[in-house]
């Protein structure tokens, strides 16, 4: 046969050939772009559900923290079903059509989370399915052993909750744990660690100052329903007050005021109440392993093994500091709340199967597998985690999720979002640790405080904002860390930097112990 011939056939074998694997390959690269179109949809829907939800956490200012929680988190719901409705509107999807694409939204919060899906509304005369909250799950185990029988709620934290008969007696208590050896008091003075907790002369600005920017001096006192309260003091009236729910200035009486200086002591008390709730703990639940948890919730940790049955994870001392993440508080601390989401999260998708077939969709839906660092992201942060799955793309269907953290709320201080102000400077800028000088001029305040609040004069119809504190984030150290080496954990356990430890150990001790407790009892027995 002649070479033309050999190029004919061969032009008309690799031809169909080549037009079927150019085929494929487009239909490839037009699923991977869908893909990542999509990701990125869910992703900017998901950021957008947690602005919402950190807006109306900055400009509240109510204690009823968890029946605002639940309005806010409806509300950052609507916010993510607009956004992704609105991305992918050019798709063809309305909102109505997305909820069928979304098996479950998740709110990790500080000491629970709720889980947004469909459920079966019996009260509906047609027997149809309502998306909704289902009830607030709390990071709680169940331990067992003689006539100890307790439930223990966790937190992102090192804040627990004990409920149930403790020797015999019914206890009902809640408080930070620590090793108790590390805090020492003498009198007024409190150390930790070896570093002085110091009294310390905090201000900002507030609603009734906010027009001349005037910072006004304040400490925390106990307030209703068990929390605490800021009360400011009016050096030109020389009278204290508080800011009411409406914005208003409410002076405080001469006899609960006689007692109020401009030395704000919670850090103090935060250590000292640590100290003796860790050291009931060690002394009544030392003694509690693994092994006395439930079989149920054994089977579920995944701890039948012997090789941990034996850990004491209530038995606090320098091996085992819930301060530090690889204690053995910590990491089974992290496995509770891991495996609470993991297996309540799968059924709540497994049973949006059911669901979905009422709804003619034939997907299977089904919990992906997250992976460690995305773990490390949930078990560390208040976070949104949201899912698409089953919307057709070419030859296969989108499986999707998305893990967005939220660093400003009122429940959870996060050490690393704790910033710091040289009172001494007049450069009027806030700095991360790292930039923390070995003086003591410095004060810290939690990230909250640095960002903007509205005020809204219903009388003028206008909004306006302010600043409780005017400096700016350092560019270099808040901004941009790229360049900074140290870590927080290398700046702290540096032993030398007594007055950068000192201011440390004071802010997170202050913040910790005025922020919102959902579960705060100090009454036992």
């Amino acid at each position: 046969m002649k070479i033309q011939g050999l190029a004919v056939i061969f032009i008309i074998i690799m031809i169909p050939i080549s037009l079927v694997i150019s085929t494929y390959v487009q239909s490839q690269v037009d699923t991977i772009t869908l893909q990542t179109s999509y990701d990125t949809k869910l992703d900017n829907a998901t950021h957008d559900a947690v602005k919402a939800f950190q807006l109306n956490e900055i400009n509240s200012n109510t204690q009823n923290v968890d029946t605002e929680k639940i309005r806010d988190i409806e509300a950052s719901i609507n916010t993510f079903y607009n956004s992704l409705a609105t991305s992918l509107g050019t798709s063809g999807f309305s909102e109505g059509e997305l909820s069928r694409y979304i098996p479950a939204l998740v709110y990790t919060l500080y000491d629970g989370y709720y889980i947004y899906a469909p459920f079966q509304n019996i009260s509906n005369p047609n027997g149809g399915f309502d998306n909704g909250l289902k009830p607030y799950i709390y990071y709680s185990a169940r331990y067992q052993k003689g006539s100890t029988d307790i439930v223990v709620n966790y937190t992102l934290d090192n804040y627990i909750t004990i409920y149930g008969n403790v020797g015999g007696n019914y206890v009902t208590r809640s408080g930070y744990l620590i090793n108790p050896d590390d805090v020492v008091v003498n009198g007024d003075q409190v150390r930790y660690k070896g570093e002085e907790i110091r009294g310390e002369n905090l201000s900002e600005v507030n609603f009734t100052t906010y027009q001349t920017k005037t910072e006004v001096p304040y400490i925390y006192v106990d307030a209703e329903n068990n929390q605490r309260e800021k009360v400011y003091y009016d050096s030109s009236r020389n009278t204290w007050y508080r800011i009411s729910i409406d914005r208003k200035r409410i002076d405080v009486k001469p006899d609960e005021a006689a007692n109020f200086t401009v030395t704000d002591t919670s850090a103090k008390e935060y250590y000292k109440e640590a100290k003796e709730f860790s050291t009931w703990v060690k002394s009544n639940l030392g003694g509690l392993t693994l092994n006395d948890m439930t079989e149920e919730a054994k089977e579920e940790l995944g701890i039948n093994g012997t090789e941990k049955l034996s850990d004491h994870v209530f038995n606090v001392s320098d091996s085992n500091d819930p301060e530090e993440a690889a204690s053995i508080f910590n990491d089974h601390r992290r496995s509770i709340i891991k495996t609470s989401i993991e297996t309540n999260l799968a059924a709540a998708i497994a049973g949006y199967n059911s669901i979905s077939q009422v709804n003619d969709t034939t997907y299977n839906f089904k919990m992906p597998i997250l992976q460690e660092d995305e773990w490390d992201q949930i078990l560390n942060n208040v976070s949104v985690i949201s899912f698409l799955q089953g919307i057709p793309i070419k030859n296969k269907y989108y499986n999707g999720y998305s893990i967005m953290t939220n660093n400003k709320n009122r429940e959870f201080i996060d050490p690393h979002f704790i910033y710091f102000v040289d009172k001494s400077s007049s450069e009027n800028k806030f700095h991360n640790i790292q930039d923390v000088t070995n003086t003591t001029n410095w004060v810290g305040y939690r990230n909250l405080d640095f960002n903007r609040r509205k005020v809204v004069n219903s009388d003028e119809d206008t909004t306006e904002y302010f600043y409780p504190h005017g400096e700016e984030g350092c560019y270099d150290c808040v901004v941009s860390a790229t360049n900074r080496i140290l870590t927080l954990e290398d700046v702290i356990n540096d032993t030398s930097n007594h007055n950068i430890r000192s201011t440390y150990f004071t802010a997170i001790g202050r913040e910790r112990y005025n922020s919102y407790k959902s579960n705060k009892f100090e009454q036992y027995n």
